[in-house]
């Protein structure tokens, strides 16, 4: 026959002995205070040790249980120690509770200490209320920190806002900083401002190569002005036309800005006084060479005019 084992604590000395009982396990889990059956539960009529319940004295009795002791098919316990609440007595109290003390069955505190809010103290009055203090029901404050608005002064003012500041109410800046707009002073002026622009519109007098109210829209690149159809209306030099385009590279010097005409280098002709191409002399010039406007070569401009003598 097999022979099984239980532990238990003996009354005068509280030892531990093992005593051999047929049909019972081998070692008591958990706590017992003394014994168990041979299911492995605790002896009902002693129960667990201090601070332990449940049928195999495995759980632990609250933080919260005076003396430390809780009931042990339950684990309840009551009433609760300063700072916790539940029926175990399991639960902290809100650190937004005033001492530090809750209602022991649901946690709910009042008053909160300062910057909390709610039945048990456990919300945070926004950053932006005026000496962290907010309505205990509900979290509103009024009125806000410097640079915040809203019922709950949650919402930060706008960064172009002049100062930082705003209305409270409505985040409306009176002033905005410079390049900014807007009834909040949210938006940014446009990059091709030359200034700053208007709080109410965005308008603004424009940069070179920018054009439209806002300056929102770029000229042409080489463009230094240009108007409202995006046409230049001033080049810088050896650029010229509606769009500024580059001078011919065989002009001898910057070409007009209006037509791209110019003179041309030697070895290049130019006999259009609104062409803004140089020409390549003929190749039967010598030294390939020919006047500038007229595309006679050279040799043969000089012999027409021993003729003309």
């Amino acid at each position: 026959m097999l022979v099984f084992y239980y532990q238990y604590y003996k009354h005068t000395n509280n030892s531990l002995s093992t005593h051999a009982v047929s049909g019972c396990c081998e070692g008591c889990p958990g706590r017992c205070a003394r014994g168990c059956n041979k299911w492995q539960r605790c002896n009902d009529e002693y129960g667990c040790v201090d601070g332990y319940w449940n049928r195999y004295c495995l759980a632990t009795c609250g933080q919260g249980c005076p003396g430390g002791t809780c009931e042990r098919w339950y684990g309840t316990c009551s009433p609760c120690n300063d700072g916790y609440w539940g029926s175990r007595c399991d639960q902290q109290c809100s650190q937004g509770c005033l001492e530090d003390t809750c209602n022991h069955l649901n946690g709910s505190c009042l008053p909160c200490k300062s910057g909390y809010w709610g039945v048990n103290c456990d919300r945070q009055c926004s950053q932006g209320c005026l000496e962290d203090i907010c309505n205990y029901s509900d979290g509103l404050c009024s009125p806000c920190k410097s640079g915040y608005w809203g019922v709950n002064c949650d919402q930060k003012c706008s960064q172009g806002c002049l100062l930082g500041t705003c209305d409270y109410h409505l985040g409306l800046c009176s002033k905005c900083r410079a390049m900014y707009w807007g009834d909040n002073c949210q938006l940014k002026c446009n990059i091709g401002c030359r200034e700053n622009c208007s709080k109410t519109t965005g308008h603004c007098v424009c940069k070179d190569g920018y054009f439209g109210l806002s300056c929102g829209d770029r000229c042409f690149l080489k463009c230094q002005t240009c108007n409202s159809s995006a046409i230049c209306t001033a080049c810088p030099k050896n650029f010229w036309g509606k769009t500024c385009d580059g001078c011919d590279p065989n002009c001898e010097n910057a070409c007009d800005q209006d037509s791209g005409h110019c003179v041309c280098k030697g070895g290049y002709y130019n006999t259009n006084a609104s062409e803004s191409k140089c020409i390549a002399c003929p190749k039967t010039c010598n030294d390939g060479t020919c006047d500038p406007l007229s595309s006679v070569c050279v040799g043969e401009f000089y012999f027409l005019q021993r003729l003309d003598v």
